[in-house]
This record gives C-alpha cells, sequence and structure tokens, in this order.
C-alpha cells in the first residue's frame, strides 16, 4: 500500500495521465471544429504533460529541470487555459495577470531553491498560484458561460474549484501540519492523495473543455438548422418590387435577405431582357446574335 501512494508512483501515474490527454486534445483539435481558445488549451496539455514528466526526474535530473522548469511549465498550462477561456468566452482582459503571476512562480521557486532550499516555501508559492489561477478559471467559466449557452456551465467550474482546493488543502497540510524534511519525493500518504486528486480534477478540466468546445459546436449547428427551415418555410415576398419580408416586419433586398440566413454571395448582372429594355440602343452589341 506504500508503494502504491509513494510520490514517485503517484507522478508515473499522473504523468501517463497528462500524455493521454495531450493526445485527446490534439486529436480534437486537428480533426474536429474548434474555436478560439482550442489552441491555447492544446498547448496547456503539452506543458502538463512535460513538466509532469520532468518532476519524475526529481533527485535524477538538475534542479534547474526538475523542480524550476517542471513548476514554471505546470503554471504556465494553467495560465495559458486561462488565456484560452479568454479567448473562448471573448473576453477582454489583459495578459498583465499572466506575466506577474509566472515571474512570481520563477521567481520564489528559484530563491527557495538556490537561495534558501527550502521546499515548503516553494509549496506554498506554487499552492497560492494555483489557487488563484484556478479560482479565476472557476469565476470565467461562472460568468461568461451563459454568453455563449443558455446555461451555466457549473460542471467545469466546479472542477477549476476542486482543483484549486486539492493545493489550498496540501499547502495548508504540509506547513501547519507535516513539513516535508527536503525529499518531495520522500512526502507522506496525504501529499501523494492530494496530487492523486488533483489529477483526477485536471482530466476533469480537460473533458470539460472538450465538451463547452462540443456543445458550442452543437449550439451553432442548431442555429444553422433554424436558418436553413426559414430559407425552406414560406417566404413573403413583394409580387412588384420583390422585397423580402423579415421576421420583424422589416422589408429588405432578396439579396440581403438570403445572404444572412445561408453562405450563397450575390454577384450582380443583366439579363438579355432586361437589357434590351433598359438599353435599347446597346442591347445588340451587349448580346450579339450567333
Amino acid at each position: 500500500m506504500t508503494e502504491i501512494l509513494s510520490m514517485k508512483t503517484v507522478f508515473v501515474f499522473s504523468s501517463l495521465i497528462a500524455l493521454m490527454l495531450f493526445a485527446c486534445m490534439l486529436y480534437v483539435y486537428r480533426k474536429g471544429r474548434t474555436y478560439e481558445g482550442f489552441r491555447h488549451w492544446t498547448l496547456a496539455s503539452l506543458l502538463y504533460a512535460l513538466g509532469s514528466c520532468l518532476i519524475i526526474l526529481r533527485n535524477i535530473a538538475p534542479d534547474l529541470v526538475s523542480i524550476i522548469a517542471a513548476n514554471i511549465l505546470l503554471i504556465a498550462s494553467m495560465l495559458i487555459i486561462s488565456r484560452g477561456l479568454v479567448e473562448f468566452f471573448a473576453v477582454k482582459q489583459s495578459t498583465g495577470f499572466d506575466a506577474v503571476c509566472l515571474l512570481f512562480v520563477s521567481g520564489f521557486v528559484s530563491l527557495f531553491t538556490y537561495g534558501w532550499p527550502d521546499i515548503n516555501v516553494r509549496i506554498m508559492a506554487v499552492t497560492l498560484a494555483v489557487v488563484v489561477i484556478n479560482g479565476r478559471c472557476s469565476y470565467l467559466v461562472y460568468r461568461y458561460s451563459t454568453h455563449l449557452f443558455p446555461f451555466r456551465n457549473r460542471m467545469l467550474s466546479s472542477m477549476f474549484a476542486f482543483v484549486a482546493a486539492c493545493f489550498l488543502v496540501r499547502g495548508v497540510y504540509s506547513v501547519i501540519f507535516a513539513r516535508i524534511a527536503g525529499d518531495l519525493m520522500a512526502a507522506g500518504a496525504v501529499h501523494s492523495l492530494s496530487v492523486m486528486a488533483f489529477t483526477v480534477g485536471t482530466i476533469g478540466i480537460y473533458v470539460g473543455l472538450i465538451t463547452i468546445n462540443a456543445q458550442r459546436v452543437e449550439e451553432d449547428l442548431l442555429s444553422a438548422q433554424k436558418d436553413i427551415k426559414t430559407l425552406k418555410g414560406f417566404i413573403p415576398i413583394c409580387a412588384s418590387c420583390k422585397k423580402v419580408r423579415d421576421d420583424e416586419g422589416f422589408w429588405n433586398q432578396i439579396e440581403s435577405y438570403i445572404s444572412q440566413r445561408s453562405d450563397a454571395k450575390f454577384s450582380h448582372g443583366i439579363c438579355p431582357d432586361c437589357a434590351k429594355k433598359l438599353y435599347p440602343d446597346l442591347w445588340e452589341e451587349m448580346f450579339p446574335r450567333k
């Protein structure tokens, strides 16, 4: 049981899950219809997989790789998810928060790795960043999902909140109840369980991201089908000028009416009958007899 809950085993398991998530995200991105933001989420899944793999090299590779680079990649993946949500929901937010958060984590992790080595301070710095970023993601989903869908996506919002809670519990526990002596891989079962819970929450997040993209595809399809049904039904058209009355009672040119409800585009010319009526002197030149 102890071997199963060892940090090494848990991180290996987490890395395999991360690689599978990246493969799924990449497949959807390349084969399916995606929207603004999904590219960010795919990149985030790659960084998450790389960061998870680097953590396995703790005590094998240099600290620059297994501690600093690993933590920066994991935090960067969360920031990119947040940026992807901003793009997906078309929210206007600056990138200042992302830069400050990444600099904060980079500085603290580097300082307490080389300057004053203290794994517990590093855990608290990373915990604070994870809680803030995932809290922000939870808010973005809860606040802006109704801009695209007729409902709030509480499932995805809850997954972000769950990940934030897992890290918060782990950070508080490591500082107050069980400070780690110096080797992350020798941490106790509580830390292992928190990493496992984080991995489960991350799976839920990426499944939720794929789901909201699919839901948007479905919403667009339903909207397109509604427009197609309108064109198939009765179209009130003026018998004289050929303008079409829309649902609001306004009369529009038939070209405008059809273009707004389909992918059809119009190019204008003149038929022989109208040319003969409007330009009788030029009619022979415009339409010479064969």
